[in-house]
């Protein structure tokens, strides 16, 4: 979408998934704050520490008890997956990949787990800057920063694999947060 004064920006409508997706699809229940607002709130605080994010811009809901979700941020331009990336460039890779290392060792310094991070919600946009994507359901860690680590590696892995992508996606992350 296109806002006056602000420019391209993505409209993300939360949607739930795994088996209740087929009977709820974007409605949640409402304890304290909504998805939209701790995704929001954890994109300000990452954006400090010097991660490359979509500048958040805006959230909103509606309905009280039961309430859809949405998240505004910057669009990021012509922006390529590391995943996609990964098949079609190893040089670009291995470039976005010291960019990911850096910015998953900012994350693990300060306590940030990003529930789903892999070589999907990572991308480069055209100038090859390097983003992470969906910090919906990361949270501050208080857990050791060892196993911190460990969940960033074993989720990587984990898609990585899935996605039958190059298995150095995986050596580079292991090798760099080391």
């Amino acid at each position: 979408a296109q806002l006056d004064g602000i420019g391209s920006v993505i409209i993300k409508h939360y949607r739930r998934g795994g088996l209740l997706r087929y009977f709820i699809k974007d409605r949640y229940l409402k304890f304290g704050k909504t998805r939209a607002q701790r995704e929001f709130e954890l994109l300000d605080i990452v954006a400090t520490l010097g991660i490359n994010i979509p500048q958040p811009i805006a959230y909103a809901h509606r309905g009280l008890l039961f309430y859809r979700a949405w998240l505004i941020t910057r669009e990021i331009h012509q922006p390529l997956s590391l995943a996609y990336l990964s098949l079609q460039d190893e040089k670009k890779t291995s470039t976005a990949m010291a960019s990911v290392i850096e910015q998953i060792s900012l994350l693990i310094q300060n306590d940030i787990l990003h529930v789903d991070l892999h070589p999907g919600n990572a991308v480069v946009d055209a100038a090859g800057k390097v983003y992470l994507l969906d910090f919906d359901k990361g949270r501050v860690y208080h857990g050791n920063r060892q196993k911190l680590k460990d969940r960033y590696i074993a989720r990587w892995q984990r898609a990585v694999k899935k996605h039958r992508l190059p298995e150095t996606l995986t050596e580079m992350l292991q090798a760099g947060l080391n």
